[in-house]
């Protein structure tokens, strides 16, 4: 199974290149804005994951 991060991870940079090849500039905005929610999503992921493997030691 994916784990959150990778899911989050990939999500992102598949929102980042839709983005890129958008027609328009709302759907390259609302692209745009989705990847950065994914990746800020992924980001929060690995800061618990990291905390709770220090709290563990």
């Amino acid at each position: 199974m994916e784990s959150d991060f990778r899911y989050f991870t990939r999500r992102a940079a598949e929102e980042r290149r839709r983005a890129q090849f958008a027609i328009t500039s709302e759907a390259r905005e609302r692209h745009a804005e989705l990847a950065d929610m994914f990746a800020s999503k992924a980001a929060s992921r690995v800061r618990s994951e990291v905390l709770t493997q220090l709290r563990a030691e």
